[in-house]
């Protein structure tokens, strides 16, 4: 399947208007469509600025990350990253917070299918998660793969695995290479000073693995 042929596939997709509904969202689905690049980064789920202009990682979001990774000397990011996230479509957020709504369970489990097929399609040589949920959706996958897998490298279950746990570990999903990260963004800024250590290795690994 390719990208284009995906990309109808993911705006005909109906599976979650009934938790939509409940937030007044109309479904939206932010990706890339285009498919040369060996490099995916994977976020929880648009953001509501990135339903304005239709691209995902857009405004001081998408300047942290075009940094993160120029750190790590990398250049033309927009020629060299794929840019998509867990959830398609943006999951609401209430007007007196500034985060976003976490996405259910369920609607992680909708859009698994097609997360699958898009890093099936590309076969990226590196896959970047950026925060829990891309980081838990990826560790899924694993375990689908080869079971006890989350057992065996965590000693924990899923649901129990906090930041130390993750962000410092790298792995091997089918031939791909997962580094998780911590978010470069602002809203990230306790969780990186908390983890200063991890998230400097991190930085270590994706730096290497660019070489």
């Amino acid at each position: 399947m390719e990208l284009k042929k995906l990309e109808k596939e993911i705006k005909k997709c109906t599976k979650c208007s009934d938790i939509f509904d409940r937030y007044w969202i109309k479904p939206k689905p932010i990706f890339e469509w285009k498919s040369d690049f060996e490099i995916m980064l994977v976020w929880q789920a648009p953001w509501i600025s990135e339903y304005k202009f239709w691209k995902p990682f857009v405004w001081d979001t998408g300047k942290s990350i075009k940094k993160l990774f120029l750190d790590c000397w990398l250049e033309n990011f927009e020629k060299k990253v794929y840019q998509t996230s867990v959830i398609k479509c943006f999951p609401w957020r209430k007007d007196w917070i500034s985060t976003d709504r976490k996405p259910s369970k369920i609607e992680i489990n909708n859009c698994s299918w097609f997360l699958v097929k898009q890093i099936e399609i590309l076969k990226p040589k590196i896959i970047v998660c950026l925060w829990m949920v891309s980081w838990k959706a990826l560790i899924e996958l694993k375990e689908k793969e080869k079971l006890w897998f989350i057992l065996k490298s965590f000693n924990k279950k899923l649901s129990e695995l906090k930041v130390p746990d993750i962000v410092w570990k790298s792995f091997k999903y089918k031939d791909f290479l997962v580094i998780p990260m911590i978010h470069p963004s602002g809203a990230a800024n306790w969780v990186r000073s908390k983890n200063k250590e991890l998230h400097l290795k991190s930085i270590e690994i994706l730096r290497n693995s660019l070489k």
